[in-house]
């Protein structure tokens, strides 16, 4: 078992990391570089790993044992995008409020410098891609379990603070300088590169659905995201009252971050005009702007932590920072 391997060999370390999803596309030579960088700790019942108030200083990959991780007294249920790292979060976001993590059993973990994980990560977009797909799968599954008791509204409304857009003076085909200030008005995007946001335009373009017509189905995988310009949504899902997205707002952008089948429909319910975002082709921009990458990661890291709006928002500019 990879558990029972020996810690204190590299290849040993770099072999317990490459089975963790967090370490999936990462190439042998960086996790190599990173195993040679971690050390084996092993923390009794009741040791803590972390601090609340205190900036992380190693993030852990868990090994064996189980760690309980406590903000402002209260229990996290998903402290990180991957169950096999305690601390990563807060690294990304540059958040520097953490959080207590208690070894609530014998625990043996492997403990990583950020700095380093940080360069991995501008190196290897494929461990990005990954994180996002993670984190987006956990944000859903909590939005879902507020939509089951609630609603829709928590699962499709998934907003940063600033989601809510400027009224639409409507945009004409071919319009580039105005599908470029909308694409400004999406929250993480008002401060992105101008080269990226004019690569991102290559991959969107306009849209209008007849009344009655299909956005996405229950099951469908979502791999775009849209912003309405003019006329009304339906989403819809058995056992849950319809929801009703109007102008200025945003549908799909964690579903195509999550890459997972979706669980309700979406059908225009007039004539609906839709400003159309290919997820894949913002994915290939990404690769090549590491900061408007970092930054939508960082605002996933920040959703997953439960940041207030303020600290969230500042936390996520911090973080777009080189």
């Amino acid at each position: 078992m990879l558990t029972q391997l020996n810690l204190e060999s590299v290849r040993d370390r770099a072999l317990l990391m490459r089975a963790m999803p967090t370490f999936a596309g990462v190439d042998d030579d960086s996790l190599a570089l990173i195993a040679a960088h971690a050390r084996t700790r092993v923390f009794p019942p009741g040791a803590t790993l972390t601090r609340e108030n205190q900036p992380i200083e190693e993030v852990y990959a868990i090994v064996r044992g189980r760690v309980e991780v406590r903000r402002q007294g209260e229990v996290v249920q998903v402290p990180d995008p991957s169950p096999a790292t305690v601390g990563l979060l807060p690294v990304l976001v540059r958040d520097t409020q953490g959080f207590d993590s208690i070894a609530i059993e014998e625990t043996v973990a492997l403990a990583l410098p950020p700095q380093v994980l940080l360069d991995v990560l501008e190196e290897h977009f494929p461990v990005v891609r990954e994180l996002l797909r993670i984190g987006a799968r956990a944000l859903l599954g909590r939005l879902r379990a507020i939509g089951e008791r609630q609603s829709l509204l928590g699962e499709l409304l998934f907003a940063l603070p600033g989601a809510e857009l400027a009224p639409s003076a409507g945009i004409g085909r071919g319009g580039r300088v105005e599908m470029l200030m909308r694409l400004r008005q999406i929250p993480l995007m008002e401060t992105a590169d101008l080269d990226a946001m004019f690569a991102i335009l290559d991959h969107q373009d306009l849209r209008v659905l007849a009344p009655g017509e299909t956005l996405w189905r229950i099951g469908d995988i979502v791999d775009f995201t849209v912003m309405i310009e003019t006329g009304r949504l339906r989403a819809e899902m058995p056992g849950c009252p319809p929801v009703i997205l109007g102008e200025r707002m945003m549908a799909g952008r964690l579903e195509s971050l999550a890459s997972e089948p979706v669980r309700y429909q979406v059908v225009a319910e007039v004539e609906t005009h839709l400003l159309r975002i290919d997820m894949s082709g913002v994915m290939s921009v990404l690769e090549s702007h590491f900061d408007l990458a970092r930054k939508i990661l960082a605002g996933v890291s920040a959703a997953l932590l439960g940041l207030p709006p303020d600290q969230l928002v500042e936390g996520v500019r911090r973080a777009g920072v080189r």
